[in-house]
């Protein structure tokens, strides 16, 4: 069983928790005096649109709108987070079992043709612990019509125990620096600046290689996760992220289970909402989505609910106080989630 295919899901989960609840008003960083929202039709509408605009891989579509996502948050984790994580994971599971103290002082340059950029890992490795700090300096990716242009500081420290074959993973941490990670994006349309911030992330595996189950799945928590799209100027903010990801069995085409424990979407005009799942969501090995329901509570007893299609696979049907409000349509996440 691959223990890739289960830290690829929890980092896709983590874009779907959040984004569901990233866009209640317009922006702004989270305040813990900020009220509970109360959740209308109108505002519960507002959220699954800004939603779609922020996830990537979702649309969403209703009598009134039609919306797709915002670039910002999928060039951010596909052109800096997701590298991070997968590179320092490669490098903390191929070192010797007997290997100590050791020090890692690597570069590896962009590929633009122009001002390629570079991104340096500087760190120690130590008994199948890789602690190491990744500083982007112009990193460009891309030619000179379409790029992205990565600067900022990103901490990891990467977990594994010893064994004769090599390190046995065992959580990965990893947090950007107070200025977060900057992407400028350049293409045909305009040059935009995107940001992201996370503070205290931590994937932990729930079995090492032999891959998570129920009794021990992996975990993924997060203080904070933001993202600012320079395309609008609005600042998406989730915090107490936890969940929970592991196969539902040890058979070579398990389902991926994807459980939100608990995540806080806060924003200084609408308020605070709660995301949970009520049922966990279920991805089979084909890439389909069979079960599971998302949960989205603010001060009253309403509750913004998403379950999966009756009438368009890979996709929830929106629903708020029983009405039924649109589909959101996130097959290109969900096939992430369960084939990465």
């Amino acid at each position: 069983m691959n223990k890739k295919l289960i830290i690829g899901s929890g980092l896709a989960s983590t874009a779907l928790v959040f984004v569901m609840f990233s866009g209640c008003g317009t922006g702004g960083s989270s305040t813990s005096t900020t009220p509970t929202a109360e959740l209308t039709t109108s505002s519960a509408q507002t959220l699954a649109v800004n939603a779609a605009e922020a996830l990537p891989g979702c649309s969403y579509v209703s009598d009134t709108v039609v919306t797709s996502a915002s670039p910002a948050f999928a060039l951010i984790y596909n052109s800096a987070i997701k590298e991070v994580l997968d590179d320092s994971e490669a490098s903390v599971t191929t070192k010797s079992a007997t290997v100590r103290l050791t020090t890692i002082d690597e570069s590896t340059a962009g590929t633009c043709p122009t001002d390629p950029g570079y991104y340096t890992k500087v760190g120690t490795h130590d008994e199948g612990v890789d602690d190491v700090v990744y500083t982007f300096v112009n990193y460009c990716l891309g030619d000179d019509v379409d790029s992205l242009t990565l600067n900022g500081v990103a901490d990891v420290k990467n977990v594994g125990v010893p064994s004769d074959s090599g390190p046995i993973p065992q959580s990965v941490e990893l947090s950007t620096g107070s200025e977060g990670l900057q992407a400028v994006e350049k293409s045909a349309e305009g040059t935009y600046t995107h940001v992201a911030k996370l503070d205290d992330f931590v994937y932990t595996y729930g079995n090492g290689d032999e891959g998570a189950l129920i009794d021990n799945p992996s975990t993924m928590t997060a203080d904070l996760l933001s993202v600012t799209d320079g395309r609008s100027s609005e600042t998406f903010t989730v915090s107490n992220v936890g969940i929970t990801t592991y196969y539902s069995d040890a058979s070579d085409t398990p389902d991926v289970v994807l459980d939100i424990d608990n995540v806080t979407y806060t924003d200084p005009d609408t308020g605070t909402v709660s995301v949970s799942t009520g049922t966990p969501i279920v991805v089979n090995d084909a890439g389909v989505m069979v079960s599971g329901t998302i949960e989205v509570q603010g001060s009253n007893d309403a509750v913004l609910m998403m379950t999966p299609s009756t009438s368009v696979e890979n996709s929830f049907d929106v629903t708020f106080d029983g009405e039924s409000l649109g589909v959101m349509d996130c097959s290109g996440l969900t096939a992430d989630i369960a084939l990465e």
